[in-house]
């Protein structure tokens, strides 16, 4: 005669075996949300460096401009004096020129005409 096995013994799930799951379950829930965090921060700490490091770079490039612009508004004043220095020498020479001619011809006037 064959014994008969309840059916609820073949339904009802060891339970200790669920309790172990859910304890394994949870542990791994918890491991990934610490992973998880983990990269998030790495992530923002990385953010954080780049915005740091594009700000100093900003700075630089700031500060660089600001130096160039200076030079060359200081070029541009040089290169504005040099030419009006060179207009008032030219002005000065025609004035001299002019003054030499004029000196030249009444010299010239008053020399005898030799007829």
């Amino acid at each position: 005669m064959q014994t008969k096995i309840p059916a609820a013994a073949f339904v009802q799930p060891d339970t200790r075996l669920l309790e172990i799951e859910i304890r394994d379950l949870k542990a791994t829930i918890l491991a990934l949300r610490d992973a998880l965090e983990n990269e998030k921060n790495r992530r923002e700490e990385a953010i954080q460096a780049v915005i740091a490091g594009n700000h100093s770079e900003i700075t630089q490039l700031k500060e660089t401009i600001f130096a160039l612009r200076e030079t060359l508004e200081a070029e541009r004043r040089d290169k504005n004096r040099s030419i009006q220095e060179a207009v008032a020498n030219s002005h000065n020479e025609s004035l001299q020129l002019k003054a030499m001619i004029s000196s030249l011809r009444d010299a010239m006037e008053a020399m005898p005409s030799a007829k």
